[in-house]
């Protein structure tokens, strides 16, 4: 088991990269939700949610980052989620990579959610 560890970057791009690492399942999912509903105050801001570094990605999880996405989605806020090879996987197969905004780097993340901006 991994330990869970939420920090967040503010970039110069205008962005908020937040990089989970660790296991992120029932045992460690009400601080995952706790860490970002306190530490981003799911503002209108545009957020990045790098799980490149998480070993583990449970069924909580995976409800828990698709619960934080919608309620910043419903505040005005945008956001995109980037994900190792097995967190891809498994968020393709249960069908939420295209909900969460799915990329494969940051930088694709960053790009995806400027063109979104240019959309609307």
């Amino acid at each position: 088991m991994s330990p869970l560890l939420v920090t967040s970057e503010h970039t110069s791009y205008g962005a908020t990269v937040v990089r989970i690492t660790g296991d992120v399942d029932i045992a460690s999912v009400s601080s995952l939700r706790s860490q970002l509903e306190s530490d981003l105050f799911l503002s209108d801001g545009v957020y990045v949610f790098d799980l490149t570094a998480v070993s583990f990605l449970g069924s909580a999880g995976i409800r828990a980052l698709a619960d934080i996405t919608t309620l910043l989605r419903k505040r005005g806020g945008h956001s995109a989620v980037v994900g190792n090879p097995s967190v891809r996987h498994i968020l393709c197969a249960v069908g939420f990579d295209e909900e969460l905004n799915l990329q494969r780097t940051v930088a694709d993340a960053v790009l995806s959610l400027s063109q979104s901006f240019v959309r609307t």
